[in-house]
């Protein structure tokens, strides 16, 4: 289910990356906690200049470029939706909803947007420990 989430980018950072996969350290609480808060920061749109929200949301982060040149510029649609002005300062330019829609259908996914769906739908983790069987690797304690 998670293959398709996962795009690691080393410009993402280490905790962005890995924030998808919060629910695989439950041995590691810190580490899961801290993966969990990015996820729900990411899920939230506070790091849509991340790699991977793009992967994972281009229909919600494509729209942002277009007002945002930050994003832009991270994302790689800095000419679609930018030009320098005559005064040497920076304007949108004008793009139709169809330009939108065809680059957020190029950075579509429905393989990502099915394991997306059943990742936000799933349920959290217990966070409770298995019961001892009393043995260990195959031995009786």
């Amino acid at each position: 289910m998670v293959a398709p989430l996962w795009k690691p980018d080393l410009d993402d950072g280490v905790i962005i990356n890995f924030a998808p996969l919060w629910r695989l350290v439950p041995h590691r609480k810190p580490w899961q906690k801290e993966c969990k808060a990015c996820w729900d920061e990411l899920v939230a749109g506070k790091y849509d200049w991340a790699h991977l929200a793009m992967h994972l949301w281009p229909e919600r982060v494509v729209p942002k470029c277009a007002q945002d040149r930050s994003l832009a510029i991270a994302h790689g649609l800095e000419d679609v939706f930018w030009c320098e002005g005559p005064d040497g300062k920076w304007q949108k330019r004008s793009v139709s909803r169809t330009v939108i829609d065809r680059l957020v259908l190029e950075w579509s996914s429905p393989a990502v947007e099915d394991a997306l769906k059943k990742l936000l739908e799933a349920p959290a983790s217990s966070g409770g420990r298995r019961a001892a069987t009393g043995t260990r690797r195959g031995r009786q304690r």
